[in-house]
């Protein structure tokens, strides 16, 4: 074992060596089971699944069989269409740091990998934190379909650490191995309907190349990504945490609320979804000027979140809830009023299952799905 892989042990992906004895131990979980049971809905018998899996011996074919496969069921299921576009502005045999948007635990990254699959391209790496992968079977799962570790909550030295080890690894997955990464623009989910890139990340990736961090984010040829849902089937979910911001209230995340959100952003209703490749950061960051690191970071974010405003897909759910927000007709021509009338009943029986006050909780739930929209006009 060389040096590197010594140094990233611990957080990194499972190899095509590993992948027989990792599909073994999932196979011995009810909770696999079940999830792939769900998943397919008794279309096909898990002994069929089973006996396929056993015939499975690299990541790539574990991705194009069981994963692919499972995605096709859920958006079937759970959407009315899933579309892409910007396939153009990514390059074929180059490796690439997809600096995403992040509205769904699982399926943004999952998505991103169906298309890049379906059209020949190889999928990405994927960062995941560890706060989602406590249970050793999602561990397995995970790192068969490409993820790596991301260590959170730590403190101190060993956040320094920990931080130095992921730049170092996006690094090299990217310019050594010519493996394309996944990364959210943000730790956890956007849930206001800002999608914000977190300076942290961008200091965060710079680190493995200190001497020149402009030079060393132009090797990484970061691509921003948006994924949009019409209806975010967690949007209720989201509201006791907003409302407690918005009144300026701790907020104490319970136990079980990632799983939680991780089912329900699986399995609810989506309407519509649409996912965009942006045009990558070495071909519209060319004004970067090498000055300050805080001057630095804080131009890439503002290039990067300026591509994703006006690239994130804008459906009638995000104008209806501007016209609502703002007891308008502003944006009239991008709905129609059969449309409203369902987004009203959505949210009014999404609302109902929230204890708060109503008005406030409606003021909040608007702005989730206004923002976008807002977020586009204030970038012009």
């Amino acid at each position: 074992m060389d040096d590197d892989q010594i140094e990233f042990e611990d957080i990194r992906p499972l190899y095509d060596n590993e992948v027989k004895d990792g599909i073994s131990r999932l196979l011995n979980v009810n909770e696999f089971r079940g999830m792939v049971e769900y998943a397919f809905q008794g279309k096909v018998s898990f002994e069929q699944i089973e006996q396929q899996l056993k015939q499975i011996e690299t990541v790539k074919q574990f991705q194009s069989g069981l994963i692919t496969k499972m995605l096709g069921f859920v958006i079937t299921k759970t959407s009315e269409s899933f579309t892409f576009s910007g396939l153009e502005n990514i390059q074929k045999g180059k490796a690439n740091l997809f600096l995403s948007t992040h509205r769904d635990i699982v399926l943004d990254s999952a998505l991103m990998n169906l298309v890049l699959n379906d059209n020949d391209y190889e999928t990405a790496r994927i960062a995941i934190g560890d706060n989602l992968v406590k249970e050793s079977w999602i561990n397995d799962l995970v790192r068969l379909n490409k993820s790596f570790i991301v260590k959170r909550g730590k403190q101190g030295k060993d956040k320094v650490m920990a931080s130095l080890q992921l730049s170092k690894y996006i690094a090299h997955s990217i310019v050594i191995d010519n493996e394309s990464v996944w990364i959210a623009q943000r730790e956890g989910r956007t849930k206001d309907g800002i999608d914000k890139t977190q300076p942290g990340l961008i200091k965060m990736l710079s680190i493995a190349g200190r001497k020149d961090p402009v030079e060393h984010l132009r090797k990484l040829n970061i691509v921003p990504v948006t994924i949009s849902y019409e209806y975010n089937p967690c949007d209720a979910m989201l509201l006791p945490e907003l409302l407690a911001k918005s009144e300026e209230r701790e907020y104490v995340k319970g136990p079980m609320e990632d799983l939680l959100s991780m089912m329900k952003g699986i399995e609810g209703k989506k309407g519509k979804i649409h996912l965009h490749f942006g045009k990558p950061l070495n071909e519209i960051s060319n004004n970067l000027e090498e000055v300050t690191e805080e001057k630095f970071v804080s131009q890439v974010v503002d290039i990067v979140d300026s591509e994703i405003y006006h690239t994130f897909k804008l459906f009638p759910t995000n104008f209806i809830a501007c016209d609502l927000l703002n007891n308008d007709q502003k944006w009239i021509d991008k709905y129609t009023l059969e449309e409203k009338s369902t987004f009203e009943k959505v949210m009014s029986s999404r609302l109902d299952k929230v204890e708060g006050d109503p008005e406030k909780l409606k003021h909040i739930y608007l702005k989730m799905y206004a923002n976008p929209v807002i977020k586009r006009m204030e970038d012009k």
